[in-house]
């Protein structure tokens, strides 16, 4: 009697898994695969792969690495894929900000 309560109650409703549901759009927070289209003196422009849909990005000199960075072309390439974490979305430019710097950011989690 009380097993076939439980299935009752259990089967009610829509059942959702909702730790596996993504967004259709990237978040920040989310970790993705960033390429190099364009370098700038402070800017590398390109692209990030979100689930096999592509958004215009961009990542800032300073979110390249912890130290002083002279010339950006010393740590990025065009056409190089990067790991990067997203920051915000930028209404002014209509891009998503990254940066590299993920590593620090998980530790300080910790």
């Amino acid at each position: 009697m009380i097993h076939q309560a439980l299935q009752s109650a259990l089967s009610v409703g829509n059942k959702q898994d909702y730790s596996l549901k993504r967004f259709d759009t990237p978040q920040t927070g989310d970790m993705v695969s960033f390429e190099v289209r364009k370098i700038t003196r402070s800017f590398a422009y390109g692209v990030i792969d979100y689930y096999g849909k592509q958004y215009q990005a961009y990542i800032h000199i300073g979110q390249i690495a912890d130290t002083y960075i002279n010339d950006i072309n010393e740590f990025l390439s065009e056409g190089e894929r990067i790991q990067t974490v997203i920051l915000e979305f930028d209404q002014k430019y209509a891009k998503w900000s990254v940066s590299r710097k993920f590593e620090k950011a998980s530790k300080e989690v910790v």
